[in-house]
């Protein structure tokens, strides 16, 4: 594989699915800050190109061995929103109720000694505030109105939607509660020292970090989806029914 350098890593993800999880192992950036080139991305997390490309190459075999992913740069919008809803909506807030408590009582029997815990609980509260109303709002509008517009294309018909484009959160809108999202859980990560619990830490604070680990890596693949593919596909959708 010839690497092209100058791409973006969005295009490396909308081209080759697998590169999606490369890039989080590495630990380069590519769901909030995907219009960066290859090159740059690897730069800023000290990884080499020619790195990146085996590590891609090897997930492609072993795809290709265990019959692979979906392909989402290639799906529907319907089935790639649905997809979005079932594995990373649900999962979220069903892991943001259960970390609340676990923020709370972490605070509450280890604050005194670590005192970053009061500034991860407020950061974490906030943070699962606005993602919660950042999903009701791409579930109960942003959607809707896509499945709607990717109806009209595929049947060659105007938009009949009953929704006005300014009752819809604008795409500049919705990118920017993704990195506000992101940016929450990088000052956590920060605060947390790459969430690692300090000797004598209980059960509840391993579980903890644990859960905000995880979904810290969750959420990028979540982003990724949808600013890297949803919403370009959508744009580029919604502008040729026009026409």
């Amino acid at each position: 594989m010839n690497m092209d350098q100058s791409k973006t890593v969005r295009d490396w993800v909308r081209e080759i699915p697998v590169a999606a999880s490369v890039f989080e192992e590495m630990g380069i950036e590519y769901c909030c800050d995907g219009g960066q080139t290859l090159e740059r991305a690897c730069a800023k997390a000290h990884k080499t190109v020619s790195q990146v490309e085996k590590r891609i190459v090897e997930k492609i075999n072993s795809a290709s061995r265990s019959g692979g992913g979906r392909d989402w740069a290639n799906a529907t919008l319907s089935d790639l929103m649905v997809h979005i809803v079932e594995a990373h909506h649900s999962p979220t807030r069903r892991e943001l109720e259960r970390l609340a408590p676990l923020a709370r009582t972490v605070a509450r029997v280890h604050g005194k000694f670590h005192p970053e815990l009061l500034r991860i609980q407020s950061v974490f509260d906030g943070m699962s505030e606005e993602l919660t109303m950042h999903m009701n709002k791409e579930e109960q509008s942003l959607f809707p109105y896509i499945a709607e517009v990717e109806e009209a294309v595929l049947e060659r018909r105007h938009i009949r939607s009953t929704m006005r484009d300014s009752s819809l959160p604008p795409v500049t809108e919705m990118i920017a509660e993704h990195e506000s999202a992101a940016e929450h859980l990088h000052e956590i990560r920060e605060a947390s020292h790459n969430f690692e619990v300090p000797a004598g830490g209980c059960l509840s604070y391993r579980s903890f970090y644990e859960g905000l680990k995880a979904l810290e890596k969750d959420l990028h693949q979540h982003v990724s989806l949808e600013n890297n593919i949803l919403l370009p596909r959508a744009l580029e959708m919604k502008s040729s029914s026009r026409n």
